[in-house]
């Protein structure tokens, strides 16, 4: 089960909920992405990946490899950056986002 929080912009008021970075759910897999167009963030769909672990155990690894066809909600764009979902840059304004009280799970 995945979820969603939301993050707040202190600088301009930019809030948004989101996953906030690699999620999963019962059927898929998702990041959260920046539309390049609009500076919105969005959750995307991600194709995981399999690797092997030094042990011999296989584990799954989001990645930024992004299912084909999908399109911003608002502008209905089709590029997308990868967000640092560790800076948690606001993508209107560039300022550190806050984690706001909206919590959401998601499957």
């Amino acid at each position: 089960m995945g979820f969603k929080q939301s993050l707040v912009c202190p600088n301009c008021s930019y809030d948004v909920l989101t996953s906030g970075g690699p999620d999963m759910g019962f059927d898929i897999t998702t990041n959260t992405f920046c539309c390049v167009a609009c500076k919105i963030l969005i959750d995307l769909e991600v194709e995981p990946r399999e690797y092997n672990l030094s042990d011999g155990n296989t584990e799954s690894s989001v990645l930024d490899e992004l299912v084909e066809g999908q399109k911003c909600s608002k502008c209905k764009g089709s590029e997308f950056k990868l967000w640092d979902n560790e800076k948690m840059q606001c993508p209107k304004c560039g300022t550190k986002m806050n984690l706001g009280g909206t919590i959401m799970h998601w499957d």
